[in-house]
């Protein structure tokens, strides 16, 4: 199979890394969800042994023998109430153990208040003066009051705002235990301001009044209040319909209709509380508790399941990014590799193919008189041969070098004393040096040395004769300028065996003089800068 050798790209490198790192999200979001569930199950569980425990204490301080049926099926009902949006739904069931009595935490509206002495009450001695009579919503009112709010919860689904039940009045029957509602007000409570608006206004007025006495809120210690499970609620349904061996079980699940919570609890006649059936009649306590949890978690793990999806995206990212630096930075050592053979193949070739061709004709003894110029020319090209294979070596020890010894070293002395062994050179060919200035840093003398010798050497062999070269230092630069012909791309110089164009090519150099000046400034932190403008060759040293 043919590998791909093209430039690596950051999109195959995001692609990579982005499914480990959702595998990793995956598994995290599972122990988080898992984790709050935990959590949240406990705490359900624990709120809800309380409210049970404050059930019986209730029933039990309040003596069953002395409660009416209404108000012990309020106090379920009351502690049985859930808010609105609520994800814990309970229902209550107490059930004699003889007689099959039952008494259930429906939803209803029920009422409080106090009656004077003569209102249902005769007037006898040592009568209290007022009593608290409880009473239950008639039917076929409570339905109504129902549908109306159950059809505006419908109609505001998409909003988290919150409806209550006010009634004005009631109406009641003096024997009876149920009340007819007046005038019953539907309120909305708006979620993000709290304020409230009266939507819409039910009229249960009884037609026939006679019989009935109408009690207000304000001037008859009346309280109305809704309680009980929302119309939504399983608990109910489910208390009635799971047998006894049911509620012995726990089923902690995130399955929805599956009961979280199940507890039993035992009366006596008495009112006293056991863990265990008592002999004799007596009422058995039964609470079923539903825990919703993607209702109650929905909000959190959204918002917690978002913020690790972008962590996740970002995680990615982060390492597409260092991959694909390496990936390139591999990528481009690769093609460094194979310029640089196939440049050093074809550089070599050229002189060898030459010697070859001299050796055949010494060997063949063609033009004997011409034996001196082929001996000088084999000569030649075997001491270029030499110089390319010793830049090379040299420029891979560079390569490989990490860190070099630092000592100060002075600049300036080290390019006069090179521009002095060209200096029989610089006469002869009528080129003009000028030297200014002072550049001292830290560094590797033996590197810097070779540096300052490539670039003295470049500047005195492409300056034309009668041409002159500058040399000017100061604390954060050096400079060498030389005439020259203009150069097109003259930064690309610096690459291996670049020569620049024919009339530079023509010229003995290997090539990678300023391949290793680069590197030897790169190794010491400082920057290497090449231009060609205006008949000037200008090579600058940045120090800072």
């Amino acid at each position: 199979m043919k590998q791909k050798t093209g430039k690596p790209r950051y999109i195959r490198h995001l692609i990579r890394a982005l499914i480990p790192c959702m595998a990793a999200a995956l598994l995290i979001g599972i122990v988080g969800t898992a984790g709050l569930y935990g959590i949240r199950y406990k705490t359900v569980t624990t709120a809800d042994a309380i409210l049970f425990s404050d059930t019986e204490r209730a029933l039990s301080d309040a003596g069953l023998s002395q409660m009416t049926p209404v108000e012990i099926s309020e106090l379920l009902a009351h502690n049985a109430r859930t808010a609105e949006n609520d994800p814990v739904d309970r229902a209550f069931l107490l059930e004699h153990t003889s007689t099959g009595e039952r008494y259930d935490s429906a939803a209803g509206l029920y009422a409080d208040c106090q009656i004077k002495s003569g209102q249902f009450m005769t007037e006898e001695a040592g009568s209290p003066e007022r009593a608290n009579l409880c009473f239950v919503c008639a039917d076929d009112a409570f339905q109504a009051i129902s549908e109306r709010l159950e059809a505006l919860r419908y109609e505001n689904r998409r909003s988290k705002d919150r409806f209550r039940v006010n009634v004005k009045e009631i109406y009641v029957r003096e024997g009876s235990s149920t009340f007819q509602p007046g005038i019953v007000e539907l309120i909305r409570i708006t979620f993000k301001t709290g304020r409230t608006e009266t939507v819409d206004t039910l009229d249960l007025t009884p037609a026939d009044r006679s019989g009935l006495t109408r009690l207000t809120v304000n001037s008859d210690h009346l309280s109305v209040s809704w309680m009980g499970s929302p119309s939504y609620s399983q608990g109910l349904a489910s208390v009635r319909a799971l047998g006894e061996n049911a509620f012995n079980s726990r089923n902690p699940l995130f399955k929805r209709g599956e009961p979280l919570e199940v507890m039993v609890g035992f009366l006596s006649p008495e009112g006293k509380r056991s863990d265990k059936p008592v002999l004799g009649d007596s009422w058995i306590l039964r609470e079923v508790t539903y825990y919703h949890f993607w209702q109650d978690s929905i909000g959190i793990l959204t918002e917690c399941y978002a913020i690790l999806l972008c962590m996740t995206v970002l995680t990615a990212a982060v390492i597409a990014v260092f991959t694909t630096m390496h990936s390139r930075r591999v990528w481009e050592m690769e093609q460094y590799r194979r310029s640089l053979t196939n440049t050093l193949a074809h550089d070599l070739r050229t002189p060898l193919t030459a010697i070859t061709g001299y050796t055949e004709n010494l060997q063949s003894g063609v033009h004997p008189e011409k034996q001196a110029h082929y001996m000088d020319a084999i000569q030649k090209n075997a001491a270029y041969m030499d110089r390319i294979i010793s830049d090379v070596l040299e420029l891979s020890v560079l390569e490989r070098t990490q860190k070099a010894h630092t000592e100060p070293v002075d600049l300036m002395q080290l390019f006069r004393e090179a521009f002095a062994q060209y200096e029989p050179q610089l006469q002869d060919r009528s080129i003009t040096l000028h030297t200014e200035g002072q550049c001292s840093v830290r560094g590797d003398r033996r590197m810097i040395t070779q540096a300052a010798a490539n670039l003295v050497s470049n500047a005195v062999r492409y300056t034309p004769d009668g041409g002159e070269i500058r040399v000017s230092g100061s604390k954060a630069h050096l400079q060498i300028t030389n005439t020259c012909h203009d150069i097109d791309d003259a930064a690309s110089l610096a690459e291996p065996f670049a020569r620049g164009d024919l009339a530079r090519s023509d010229r003995s150099g290997s090539g990678l003089g300023l391949t290793i000046v680069r590197q030897i400034m790169e190794l010491h932190g400082f920057r290497l800068r090449i231009r060609s403008q205006e008949h000037t060759f200008d090579v600058m040293l940045v120090m800072k």
